[in-house]
């Protein structure tokens, strides 16, 4: 990955500090996103790494950042991790809840994804974009996931529809859908009677780290992927394929 300029959005995350630890370990310059520039400071004194704040809750905030990290030499791969969730059973869901994870899970990341294609379609250098699933994207849980588990699967036919238009344009645009990891999305639900259960779930028979989720985003990113677009990589230790 070395001369590539990645942007990292959700960087600060279990796995979004993975996702940026192998691009930088790869050679690559990334600038991560996130609302805390304080979460950030372990990758701080990391070369060729800067920090610029978003807010996917808000519009201005991302069309700020968009500016902001294509001006000089602009980006060669976007990689998006930034989710929220909910908790509790559809029947209890407000709302305010459903517009909330709806619109940071997928409206915003629409907006984001809308605007670095057309940047990198205006370039005329190709790109690469890898937004990150879920599992819930195809599978329900017992309870909870009303929301979360709709938005994922609108990132993945929005995946597939940007995959189709941008292909012409050298853009691929692919997904990975992690299966369980302890990361701060999940640790409010992750008492360690329901982390035995998931992992009597697993074929593998236990969870996935962050790193195992932020290796395929390296390899989408590359040369190695340069003709696999539109598609939606399951890393969940055979979860999927079992259900």
């Amino acid at each position: 990955m070395s001369g590539c300029r990645a942007v990292v959005v959700g960087a600060t995350g279990a796995i979004g500090s993975a996702v940026t630890a192998k691009f930088l370990d790869e050679g690559a310059s990334v600038v991560g996103g996130g609302r805390s520039r304080q979460k950030a400071e372990s990758l701080a004194d990391r070369e060729r790494f800067d920090f610029v704040p978003v807010d996917m809750e808000s519009q201005e905030s991302v069309a700020e950042f968009v500016e902001q990290v294509w001006s000089g030499d602009g980006v060669d791969v976007l990689v998006h991790l930034a989710a929220t969730d909910s908790q509790g059973l559809a029947l209890g869901v407000t709302d305010e809840e459903w517009s909330r994870v709806i619109e940071v899970n997928l409206s915003s990341t629409f907006r984001l994804v809308r605007e670095m294609g057309r940047r990198m379609v205006d370039r005329g250098l190709g790109g690469r974009i890898v937004l990150y699933s879920s599992t819930r994207s195809e599978f329900a849980g017992r309870a909870g996931f009303a929301p979360y588990g709709a938005s994922k699967a609108g990132v993945n036919f929005l995946v597939k529809q940007l995959a189709t238009e941008w292909a012409p344009h050298g853009i691929c645009v692919n997904a990975v859908a992690p299966g369980f990891v302890l990361s701060e999305i999940t640790e409010s639900r992750a008492s360690s009677e329901f982390v035995e259960m998931m992992k009597r779930r697993v074929p593998a028979n236990r969870l996935g780290t962050a790193e195992e989720m932020a290796s395929p985003a390296v390899f989408l990113a590359s040369d190695d992927a340069s003709f696999m677009t539109g598609q939606v990589l399951f890393v969940d230790g055979g979860v999927t394929c079992s259900s």
